[in-house]
């Protein structure tokens, strides 16, 4: 699904398909004053489209932002993320190893003060859950074996929710369930798979729901230009 959507959306004009002939609208004025000349069935079509774009940026993984960068050995390089949502971050080592440290606690992260680590010989990937507080500090190490490392830094826009099986949901329930007694709130950490979350006072697990409030502006929308059209 995501592909069909990433197809659909690599172009920030509208393309108006009418028969016989394809027209680029980029202002929204013309858009609308064609669509008024259109039968139901193109607006329709028209209406997906642009839906189609709003649940790609719901839904679907896409870059953000990407740079190339060298570091000396034992040294730091640290950078501010202060873009909201479900991210992951890359390092991809080109020349000599890039080790990556994160925090929600400083903006210096290192290896002595960190929340989530990669630190690996090869490919360096971590997740920013959508509830871990902004900004977020990166903090890029030098492996000390290399005098000199060339790396990569990328950062992706993840979709709201994975797809879960009905078994993992239920493992998750049990285990939360047992510890709905303790009066205050409690945060986990799982540093093998670079996952985070939080889990609130009464047993209620503090999931994003900005997802739903952008599908529910974009079907609000849809609904005010038909009627407009259609009046």
């Amino acid at each position: 699904m995501c592909s069909m959507l990433h197809f659909l959306c690599l172009t920030s004009s509208i393309r108006v398909y009418t028969l016989g002939e394809t027209k680029v609208y980029k202002y929204p004025k013309k858009i609308l004053n064609k669509m008024k000349t259109m039968d139901f069935q193109h607006i329709v079509l028209q209406l997906l489209l642009w839906a189609s774009w709003g649940l790609h940026l719901v839904y679907c993984e896409h870059l953000l932002q990407t740079l190339t960068a060298t570091i000396g050995a034992e040294n730091y390089t640290h950078y501010r993320l202060s873009t909201q949502g479900r991210l992951q971050i890359t390092v991809e080592s080109i020349v000599g190893d890039a080790d990556l440290y994160i925090s929600d606690n400083t903006l210096s992260p290192s290896y002595e003060d960190y929340v989530i680590q990669s630190n690996t010989c090869g490919m360096e990937e971590v997740e920013i859950p959508s509830n871990m507080k902004r900004p977020v500090g990166i903090g890029i190490y030098g492996h000390p074996n290399y005098i000199m490392s060339e790396y990569r830094l990328s950062i992706y826009f993840l979709k709201q929710y994975d797809d879960v099986n009905y078994a993992q949901l239920v493992h998750s329930y049990n285990k939360f369930e047992g510890e709905d007694n303790n009066e205050e709130g409690y945060t986990t950490y799982d540093y093998s798979s670079s996952q985070y979350s939080t889990r609130t006072r009464g047993g209620q697990q503090d999931e994003g729901e900005s997802a739903w409030s952008v599908i529910g502006t974009i079907l609000s929308t849809i609904l005010k230009i038909i009627f407009e059209i259609l009046l």
